[in-house]
């Protein structure tokens, strides 16, 4: 092709005083040789097929295609077959290279992108066809049949990009058409969380069992900022351990390697236990009853309107934010909280609690310029129970510092 040139096991043995290279054929009139002979003649006759049906197609003609096409016998991959090859070698690299976590969502992509070419009768779809195009047809299919937020769909169009390139390196085709796609993410929104007082409603409010231990287990997420899939892996035996702070004391902190973690990227957060996680550590002896995702989700709903809180505001997600700003008003540097919460750099949190830092700004310069005087000390910050009109007070729910302590 050219210059460009591959090469291709022919099968075929002879020496090399039997070899003309010029022709590339077996000299000799031997049986053997005919034999030979007539096999490179089939070969160079297929290779030259090969090439006018590419040119027929108006597809790129390049050696590498040709000797793909020559050796499937034209049964090039579909994007689906593709697909599923790459998730199939994702499958043996989990624990390797990958979690499980990583695994789980390239297999929901997957079935949206399956849905989607089953939506548009694409199923043969080439994955070298899988031009920008054909990537904003399903940015946009996703957004308008499955109610996706711009940037979720966005990360299923990365997971697309990503097998195509795998494609490449596998050489199943010769380029990543979506290479110059680009990814126009949709300003982060405000971050949910809960205030301090919402806390000490939460931690107040009397609730049914079912409901109270999935009301710990969030508020531990609060303590701690653990993500759900941390909190779910916690194994406070084999995560837990001491160390002396400047005044002597001994303090226990959790060291968490994130499940997020693969073999390139280890997110590790490191915890130190306030009072209030140490309480329901200890009121569950160190195993907290954390529930299944989606029956954690469902019963924050339920335990929400019985606090009046709206319903985005009792996820899993906003118990590790209302983590990261609570550190963020007390004061706590930028870099603490960072690896506090497990994040791969600074700039991931400084991007996460953007809004937040403007209001510690603000707050800053209020204090300094009105000369309000530094504090000797860290202020405790007290929770109140609620008035008892609306909730009935449970065990415990006297007014408590939580974080004078530290």
């Amino acid at each position: 092709m050219g210059r460009d040139r591959i090469e291709v096991a022919t099968g075929i043995e002879t020496t090399y005083g039997d070899w003309d290279g010029a022709a590339s054929r077996v000299l000799g009139r031997t049986p053997a040789a005919r034999t030979a002979n007539e096999s490179l003649v089939k070969m160079r006759d297929r290779l030259t097929d090969i090439v006018a049906d590419l040119d027929r197609q108006n597809k790129p003609i390049t050696a590498k295609r040709v000797q793909r096409v020559y050796l499937t016998n034209g049964a090039m991959l579909n994007m689906i077959e593709l697909f599923q090859q790459f998730l199939a070698e994702q499958q043996g690299l989990v624990g390797v290279e990958i979690s499980p976590a990583t695994a789980t969502a390239h297999k929901v992509r997957f079935g949206n992108i399956c849905a989607f070419l089953q939506a548009h009768k694409l199923t043969e779809l080439r994955p070298e066809e899988f031009t920008i195009n054909m990537a904003d047809k399903l940015l946009y299919w996703l957004m308008k049949a499955k109610g996706h937020k711009r940037n979720t769909a966005l990360k299923n169009l990365q997971n697309v990009s990503q097998v195509l390139t795998w494609g490449v390196r596998r050489e199943h085709l010769d380029k990543n058409p979506m290479v110059l796609y680009q990814y126009k993410l949709t300003a982060p929104g405000e971050i949910k969380y809960l205030t301090v007082g919402e806390i000490g409603i939460l931690r107040a409010t009397c609730l049914p069992d079912y409901l109270a231990r999935v009301r710990d287990c969030f508020l531990f997420q609060c303590w701690t900022g653990l993500a759900y899939a941390d909190l779910y892996a916690l194994n406070v035996a084999r995560d837990a351990e001491y160390q002396t702070d400047a005044q002597g004391n001994l303090r226990r902190l959790l060291r968490v390697r994130r499940q997020k973690s693969t073999m390139h990227h280890g997110y590790e957060c490191v915890i130190p236990l306030l009072p209030e996680a140490e309480r329901l550590l200890s009121q569950y002896k160190g195993e907290l009853p954390v529930p299944a995702n989606a029956v954690y989700n469902r019963y924050l709903k339920e335990i929400g309107a019985v606090c009046g809180f709206s319903a985005d505001k009792m996820t899993t997600h906003v118990g590790r934010k209302t983590a990261g700003v609570m550190m963020l008003n007390l004061g706590i540097r930028m870099e603490v909280v960072s690896k506090f919460l497990g994040h791969s750099s600074v700039k991931m949190t400084e991007k996460v609690y953007a809004k937040i830092l403007d209001t510690t700004l603000v707050n800053e310069f209020d204090r300094v310029f009105s000369v309000t005087p530094l504090p000797t000390q860290p202020a405790a910050i007290e929770v109140f129970s609620p008035a008892p009109r609306k909730l009935m007070p449970g065990p415990g729910t006297q007014s408590f510092e939580m974080i004078a302590a530290w």
